[in-house]
């Protein structure tokens, strides 16, 4: 029964720390997806008075450029046949700047927008530029917010956990502190003296991994419960295989550090 009660109290703080890193992963997930899909679909309008030579633009504000694509002027142009004259309409051919779009390898920050802008000023035949910086500066702002909330709760959680779980090892070290000290007057080291508390660890962090691995099965294979279709094209392509990994190293990595902490000290003392 106290076995149970040992277990329990080890296994809580594990698959609370390990629910909250899930999510931490999940969300870091449908961030970076979200960045990626708007990335594909955001990019930089430039007019230029004569058309540019792309190999020339290969890098700007320090990101790759991924492609430049050449507006149709006869798009443009085919807009205001109604409206004007035939004369008027080979006068706009002529005199029309050439339109391009900039689409560029990673998703820019708002500094880096302001030096792709300047960059591009500089370039003599650029006459205007819209790189769309109010909407871009709300995206990218909401998108670093969610990163950091997400990851100051996973660090409290993980802080928090260790200290809990170090709590109890220390405990268990009071509660047997006769025996662990007939065990070291005997030759035994501290670690083998810890050795119950050491196996009730890696029970305990195969049996949280579990459970916390199944939830993320379930929640992964029934997305349509928790969420509405728009999130679930955002959130597609997550991989539970390598969600599964990061689980267990970081309940092995709670636990080594609270089990050696909690040795260290005592030894020391």
């Amino acid at each position: 029964m106290k076995f149970l009660k040992n277990l329990f109290s080890f296994t809580v703080p594990l698959v609370i720390v390990l629910s909250i890193f899930s999510l931490y992963l999940a969300i870091n997930s449908v961030v970076s997806n979200y960045k990626q899909k708007i990335n594909n679909d955001y990019s930089i309008m430039i007019v230029c008075a004569t058309p540019i030579v792309k190999d020339e633009l290969k890098y700007i504000g320090g990101i790759k450029i991924k492609d430049i694509e050449l507006l149709r002027r006869d798009t443009i142009i085919s807009k205001f046949k109604d409206k004007l004259s035939p004369t008027s309409l080979t006068l706009l051919e002529q005199r029309l700047p050439h339109f391009y779009n900039i689409y560029l390898k990673t998703y820019p920050t708002t500094s880096q927008l302001a030096v792709i802008k300047t960059e591009l000023k500089n370039i003599a035949n650029i006459k205007r530029i819209e790189t769309f910086s109010s909407n871009h500066g709300q995206i990218y702002s909401l998108l670093v917010l969610c990163e950091n909330i997400v990851t100051v709760l996973f660090l409290f959680f993980l802080v928090s956990s260790v200290l809990l779980l170090s709590k109890q090892i220390t405990i268990w070290f009071f509660e047997h502190s006769k025996r662990i000290s007939i065990m070291e007057f005997h030759g035994s080291s501290i670690f083998y003296s810890a050795m119950p508390m050491v196996r009730l660890s890696i029970i305990s962090m195969i049996l949280s991994s579990a459970l916390v691995i199944a939830m993320n099965y379930f929640i992964v294979n029934n997305l349509a419960l928790f969420v509405n279709s728009e999130i679930m094209n955002i959130i597609a392509g997550m991989s539970l295989s390598i969600n599964a990994i990061y689980v267990v190293l970081v309940a092995l990595l709670v636990s080594v550090v609270s089990i050696a902490s909690v040795i260290i000290k005592h030894k020391i003392k």
